[in-house]
């Protein structure tokens, strides 16, 4: 078991991309993720090229998350 301290905004990100992503919860979203950065861990030891790529597809999630974030936000317009 593993305890990450994450604000609540983190935390209600994370929540609301378990429920884009269609994954089952938050735990099963966390673990794919670490999965994926043993994975790709395991592959090249990370080499510079891929803490590039990572940095890259993190701020990527990272501007993703914020879209939702406002999107749940902001009223969405009624069809009339």
């Amino acid at each position: 078991m593993i305890c990450v301290r994450l604000s609540q905004e983190e935390y209600d990100a994370l929540c609301h991309l378990t429920t884009a992503t269609g994954a089952r919860s938050l735990s099963d979203l966390v673990r794919d993720a670490m999965r994926w950065l043993l994975r790709v861990s395991n592959q090249d030891r990370f080499s510079a090229g891929s803490l590039i790529g990572f940095q890259v597809q993190m701020d990527q999630l990272n501007r993703r998350i914020d879209e939702l974030r406002e999107q749940l936000a902001s009223p969405e317009p009624r069809a009339k």
